[in-house]
Parts: structure tokens; sequence; C-alpha cells
């Protein structure tokens, strides 16, 4: 019962900060490749200058199983050409597999905009989460408001 509480606690904060829009700065579409095949949607939203929250959910095509999470993430972005980021990633995860578990993400990323609105994104990101520690690779586009 606690798990169910933890969740819709995270759902709820998810839902509070994805209702302002002034904070809003991208939609996200991912692909995600890793001992399985997923994809993946989310947001990335600006909290201070170089600091960005990325909220997002992904699911995971399993055979005989679903599989799905919860990320939470916070991305430091570092300029380092005119169209191109960097930004190393620390996060928070709720896996749910066989059963739900918490867990942590650490990775980086890129980006590169090549209009004023649309931008590609590539993040290797490392998930620990107990008896599902996994590294995986995402591919996606983002759509900036």
């Amino acid at each position: 019962m606690k798990r169910k509480k933890w969740l819709c606690l995270v759902v709820v904060c998810f839902m509070t900060v994805c209702a302002s829009a002034q904070m809003m700065r991208a939609f996200d579409v991912k692909a995600n490749f890793r001992g399985d095949f997923g994809f993946g949607i989310g947001l990335t939203m600006n909290v201070v200058d170089q600091l960005d929250f990325a909220p997002a959910y992904n699911y995971y095509f399993r055979s005989g199983t679903n599989a799905w999470n919860l990320d939470a993430d916070l991305h430091y972005n570092f300029k380092v050409a005119p169209l191109w980021n960097v930004y190393p990633l620390a996060g928070i995860t709720y896996y749910r597999c066989e059963k739900g578990r918490f867990g942590a993400n650490l990775g980086a990323g890129c980006s590169y905009d090549f209009d004023m609105e649309w931008c590609v994104k590539a993040e290797m990101k490392y998930q620990v989460v107990k008896r599902w520690d996994d590294l995986f690779v995402s591919i996606g586009v983002s759509y900036k408001f």
C-alpha cells in the first residue's frame, strides 16, 4: 500500500509541475535501446538558468510482461557550440516490470537545435534499480514551445 501512495504522490507532483506552462520548454518523444526496445514521451522544463527538469514515461516491449517506468531527471546544460548543448543528468525512477521498484538515474546527453522549434537529442543513462540495473541509449526529437 505504501508504494501505491508513493506512486500517487509522484504522479500528482508530475502533474502539478506540468501545469505550470511558464516553465515548459519542450515536448519530447524518444526511442530507448537496451536489452529490449521501448519508446517514451516526456517534457523538458526550465527550472533556473541552465537547469532543466525532465519527467518522462517510458514503455518497453518485453515478451510476456509489461514493463514501464516513470523518470524525473535534472539536466545541467552546457552550450558547447551555437546549436549544441551537452548535459549531465541525475534523477529518480519508478520501474515496473513484475514488481515496482524505485531507483536512480545517472547519465549524460546532448542536443542539437536544427530549427528554432525542433531539436534532436541523444542520452546514455544508467538506471540503478534493485535486480533491474541497466545501461541504455535514448534517441529522440523535441518540439520547443
